[in-house]
């Protein structure tokens, strides 16, 4: 229904108890959320959509301002030209930028860097921001649909994986500019689903075994 949810666990030690704390609008057909990393500024959410509407917004993101208790969207834009949906969505670890880091999957991938903009006065309390788009492409395969991202610890090197079975691991050359360094590929005749994997199957009988011995 486009909504978001935010939840918070009140007592660390009962992490089965959560409580709703905000609610608010965002995009049809929101797939993907996650968190921005930094502690030095205002916390963001970005929301993905595989909306497939022409009209539909692809991307939003929001801020969390604690003095009014709201989130309030700072970037909230149609990207049909860009991408047709959204599969996943990963904020880059921190690591002391002076920027967010956002990886975007969907039948391309992006970058987005998010730039906060202190207040310029001391009457203004809100940060600005401003957005660059860098779009990451291997030449021969230039469209491919891309389904999962993940940064490494240090927020400089990006996995992505597509649905031609390629897992492609990219490194920042420079701050606006990514280089694939590794590309690995799975064969169909390699694959073996796992309820008929040996290794698996070998797995679980271990695994059943020490279970039955810690029950008698």
């Amino acid at each position: 229904n486009g909504y978001v949810r935010v939840y918070e666990a009140k007592d660390i030690m009962r992490l089965n108890d959560w409580t709703l704390t905000h609610e608010f609008q965002s995009l049809r057909g929101a797939s993907c959320v996650c968190w921005s990393q930094s502690s030095l500024f205002p916390l963001l959410l970005a929301v993905g959509s595989d909306d497939s509407t022409p009209t539909a917004k692809h991307i939003g993101v929001y801020q969390f301002h604690a003095t009014v208790n709201k989130w309030r969207c700072i970037l909230d834009e149609q990207t049909e030209n860009v991408f047709r949906k959204i599969n996943d969505l990963s904020f880059a670890n921190w690591m002391g930028r002076s920027y967010h880091s956002l990886a975007v999957a969907g039948n391309g991938l992006h970058v987005i860097k998010i730039k906060p903009i202190e207040p310029s006065t001391t009457s203004e309390t809100e940060y600005h921001y401003t957005f660059q788009h860098i779009p990451l492409c291997i030449q021969d395969r230039p469209s491919q649909e891309v389904w999962r991202v993940h940064w490494n610890i240090t927020g400089d090197m990006l996995v992505a994986s597509t649905d031609d079975r390629r897992v492609t691991i990219w490194k920042q050359a420079t701050p606006n500019d990514f280089e694939a360094v590794k590309e690995l590929v799975a064969s169909h005749s390699s694959y073996i689903p796992a309820p008929t994997n040996p290794a698996f199957q070998s797995g679980l009988t271990a695994a059943n075994q020490d279970s039955s011995r810690q029950h008698t």
